[in-house]
């Protein structure tokens, strides 16, 4: 299957080392909703497990 020569190929040594040797420009706003999905999930399971 073509996607799973290209999950190796994104993984190999080579790619890893150009990506991290390439633009260190990140963005937070990935990280600040994933961060708040999951503190809504944790609330919700905790509330939900105390009754």
């Amino acid at each position: 299957m073509s996607h799973h020569h290209d999950i190796h190929a994104d993984h190999s040594p080579d790619a890893i080392r150009e990506r991290l040797a390439g633009d260190t420009k990140r963005s937070y706003i990935k990280d600040f909703i994933y961060g708040a999905i999951d503190g809504a999930v944790t609330t919700f399971a905790i509330g939900g497990m105390a009754g």
